[in-house]
């Protein structure tokens, strides 16, 4: 039960990328973090300070799952809520 349970929690982490704009035709990536879908309608929860310092040219995005499940383009993430204080962070990267 417990091997299950993990096989399907690990279907629902995923890298959370970083986007970031060098210039017109280069932009540095990198992964930021992880989040955990919550439902099919890509809603998800992170820590909130996985998105600190934004940058104007920066963009959080979902690529897919690593290394066998890779979407181009990246799906723009979507802040719904954050909470500092309890360093949470509920987002949605539009399918």
């Amino acid at each position: 039960m417990f091997v299950q349970a993990i096989k399907t929690v690990t279907k629902a982490m995923f890298p959370i990328f970083r986007f970031d704009k060098v210039n017109d035709s280069q932009q540095k990536i990198g992964v930021a973090g992880t989040g955990f879908f919550i439902n099919s309608s890509g809603y998800f929860v992170s820590v909130a300070h996985v998105f600190d310092n934004k940058k104007e040219s920066t963009n959080f995005g979902y690529w897919g799952q690593l290394p066998e499940n890779i979407i181009n383009p990246y799906l723009k993430i979507e802040e719904v809520a954050k909470d500092d204080d309890a360093d949470i962070y509920v987002g949605k990267s539009r399918f």
